[in-house]
């Protein structure tokens, strides 16, 4: 049977059916559905209220974030940190208090509050401290934390809100927020309709309403649900719904009555309308079923046609109505089907080509860089020998001129008996050039310093500031040795001295004329660390490698072979730290 007959008769056997129980059917539907729309519309708004309540929360919440992690709060002094204090509170509309605490919840500084702002005090400030979610905050992974609604005056509602300021030392921003959203609820809530704003500690925000049975419905708090209960003999409809982001909920409260009055009023209608339409739709069902479906059966024989992969294919509808459109819009379809293949065709081909000739200058920009690198490393090692070879030269001509020196003393004493000393001056001289010579033999073959060498720290920098001398004086800068603690370092003492050397050379090549430079050190548990602190910024040129200068570069080299470290300052100003292992 064709589908137009099917149609025509379809609606004929209906409209044949007896009014009453049609009638009754309708009324069953409609009032259902009208029911589930009151339900629909209570959830929409619970949900629309929800949101709005959470996009203000959110940017009360983003404000102290923003605050709390624009500043180094640990760092600050108490003065800058209540001046922080201050712009939080001038900078966020709705916030009364504003504190900061550590981690066991006790007042880093005074709060600020403002008293003409929702009644700041002292007391409430306090009170805020005791109320406010440290842990809460500290463990959440936002770093941020709600606490309970509270009404420190009886009139407004706030809510605690922490954020995690630092987290070594562990500090806290705490603000009290006065939610101006709860009045805005109150406005919307009369003696037929409650909306309340519920925590999850079961707080309502203002005064209680009649309708709202929060035993009944505390179990639904935080998820989207609907509800219906009975309250002091009145039949109340409502909905819930959570505020993202928190474990706060929007409950929407009705009487039943007042809520389903459109849906009553949809079942008295439709009652009337059911039935003239029936009658209405019976005759027209006849004369237009074949008027209908004709054009939408070519549509579906084009369509078979168009999935053979026969692209172009027309329909031929010529009506100018809606299902002429659609046939129009088929026919499009149908022909630009036929000019994309083509051009899908062609551009997978050059999508193809380009990749292969990417492919190509990839490989070739890859193999290049990688020879570049090579030549790099081989260059800056045999820099960094050289320049380390010059340092130990210099270093051998101190004690050379020293040993030159002693030996003349020695030609003019010769035959007075005071012989003995200068000669053991004579041997530690000697013994000093050949330690620094086997320094240089061992840092030139690469072998790795004695595990069991050790000397003394004061005596290494007092090698250092004797060979600098000459140095020191031509650039300039005043070099400035603070007591340096007897302490035995775990390194080669030659090694050390040449790093020490280089490293100090780098410094007064960077300084000014007239600057001054601080050697000092300090002591760790397992380690010693020498402090060269520039009253001025070190302009060194950078490398290729990133280091500052090559002088720098092996001065770490060579402290990095026998586990010392170099740490250079972030700020050009700041004190360059050498760690070196106690013995």
């Amino acid at each position: 049977m064709r589908l137009w007959l099917r149609f025509a008769l379809v609606i004929a056997a209906v409209s044949a059916l007896s009014l009453l129980f049609f009638g009754t059917w309708a009324q069953w539907a409609t009032g259902t559905s009208a029911t589930e729309a009151a339900v629909a519309a209570q959830l929409r708004d619970a949900r629309a209220i929800a949101t709005s309540v959470g996009r203000w929360l959110d940017g009360q919440s983003d404000f102290l974030l923003g605050w709390a992690g624009t500043f180094p709060v640990a760092t600050l002094d108490p003065e800058r940190q209540t001046g922080l204090l201050r712009a939080v509170l001038t900078s966020v509309p709705s916030a009364v208090t504003v504190v900061l605490v550590d981690g066991d919840g006790q007042l880093v500084v005074d709060p600020v509050y403002l008293e003409e702002k929702g009644g700041g005090s002292e007391q409430r400030a306090l009170a805020l401290v005791e109320r406010l979610p440290v842990t809460g905050a500290l463990e959440s992974s936002a770093g941020l934390a709600l606490g309970a609604f509270w009404s420190p005056d009886g009139v407004h509602t706030s809510v605690p809100i922490a954020v995690v300021a630092s987290e070594d030392p562990p500090i806290v921003l705490g603000a009290d927020i006065d939610l101006v959203v709860a009045a805005e609820l109150s406005a919307q809530s009369s003696a037929t309709r409650a909306v309340l704003l519920v925590d999850g500690a079961k707080t309502v925000v203002g005064p209680p309403h009649p309708l709202l049975r929060l035993d009944l419905v505390e179990g639904l708090l935080g998820n989207l649900a609907d509800f219906a209960y009975q309250s002091n003999g009145t039949d109340v409809q409502g909905a819930a719904a959570p505020v993202s982001g928190t474990d706060w909920s929007i409950v929407v409260l009705e009487p039943a009555e007042v809520a389903l009055e459109p849906a009553n009023r949809i079942r008295r209608s439709l009652i009337f309308a059911v039935s003239l339409a029936m009658v209405v739709a019976t005759l027209l069902g006849f004369v237009m079923g074949r008027w209908f479906t004709e054009p939408i059966a070519r549509l579906r024989d084009t369509a078979l046609v168009l999935a053979e992969g026969r692209y172009g294919a027309r329909a031929e509808v010529e009506s100018q109505d809606e299902v002429g459109e659609l046939a129009r819009a088929f026919n499009h379809l149908s022909s630009r089907l036929k000019e994309n293949q083509g051009e899908i065709l062609r551009q997978r081909s050059e999508i193809e080509a380009f990749n292969q000739e990417l492919q190509q200058r990839v490989d070739a920009a890859t193999a290049d860089l990688r020879e570049a690198q090579e030549h790099l490393v081989r260059s800056g090692q045999l820099a960094a020998v050289a320049q380390l070879g010059a340092g130990m030269a210099h270093e051998l001509n101190n004690p050379l001129m020293a040993i030159l020196g002693l030996t003349q003393i020695l030609r003019a004493r010769a035959g007075d008996g005071g012989m003995v000393g200068v000669l053991d001056d004579l041997e530690a001289e000697a013994a000093r050039c050949r330690d620094v010579l086997d320094a240089l033999l061992k840092l030139t073959n690469g072998e790795e310093p004695a595990g069991s060498a050790s000397a003394r720290l004061d005596e290494i920098l007092a090698d250092v500031r004797t060979a600098l001398v000459a140095a020191i004086r031509d650039s300039g800068v005043t070099v400035e040795w603070v007591a340096i603690p007897e302490v035995a370092v775990a390194v080669d003492a030659a090694l050390a001295v040449g790093a020490f050397g280089q490293l100090v050379a780098a410094l007064l090549k960077g300084l000014p004329r007239g600057a001054t430079l601080t050697v000092s050190a300090e002591l760790e548990s397992n380690a010693a660390v020498v402090l060269l602190a520039p009253d001025q910024e070190v302009g060194i040129v950078q490398d290729d490698w990133m280091a500052s200068g090559l002088d720098v570069w092996v001065a770490r080299q060579t402290l990095d072979r026998f586990g010392g470290q170099l740490v250079e300052p972030l700020d050009d100003s700041a004190a360059w730290r050498v760690r070196l292992p106690r013995a």
